[in-house]
């Protein structure tokens, strides 16, 4: 799993757990006491939204070093393809 997919997971997993205790609270807490966690409502809604906020930041630096790179990718193409271009062109001028 790359990093992008991982924070990108992770702040749809924060998001939807800071929304769910603010919207549904007594499903939320139905849900986590079936894991064992017995913490207030309101500190699960806090830590959610901290995660969920952290994870948004990570999820926009991953974005950005991978269109970096796709660009880097592009353009080592584009001269690849350019530098194959002109050995064809002097290829056909010693014909």
């Amino acid at each position: 799993m790359n990093f992008r997919t991982f924070f990108t997971l992770l702040f749809i997993i924060a998001i939807s757990l800071c929304l769910g205790s603010t919207f549904f609270p007594d499903s939320v807490k139905n849900i986590l006491n079936t894991v064992n966690v017995t913490e207030n409502i309101k500190f699960i809604g806090l830590t959610s939204l901290i995660t969920a906020l952290f994870a948004y930041i990570g999820m926009l630096i991953s974005f950005y070093f991978a269109r970096k790179r796709e660009n880097s990718r592009r353009q080592r193409l584009k001269s690849d393809r350019i530098n194959i271009d002109k050995i064809h062109a002097e290829l056909e001028s010693l014909r």
